[in-house]
């Protein structure tokens, strides 16, 4: 691939997430993001209203539910 077909792709997948994460603050419904390691990494508004924790509370902890581990040791992480 050229650079110049590099840059566009980078452009519109920069723009798509960008889109993609304006959606999801803008959702009247709940909504967070877990990566494959466990850890928090989006926490909307509506989460914060339903579930009563502030996004800078959670953001880049390990996600626990209900004393329900993600994967197994998280508890002891956390």
């Amino acid at each position: 691939m050229r650079a110049s077909h590099l840059r566009e792709y980078r452009t519109s997948e920069i723009s798509i997430m960008k889109q993609i994460s304006d959606m999801l603050e803008r959702t009247a419904d709940g909504a967070m993001l877990v990566n494959e390691d466990g850890t928090v990494t989006l926490w909307n508004k509506a989460a914060e209203r339903l579930l009563g924790f502030l996004a800078q509370d959670v953001i880049g902890r390990p996600f626990l539910l209900d004393g329900c581990e993600h994967r197994p040791g998280a508890r002891e992480e956390a």
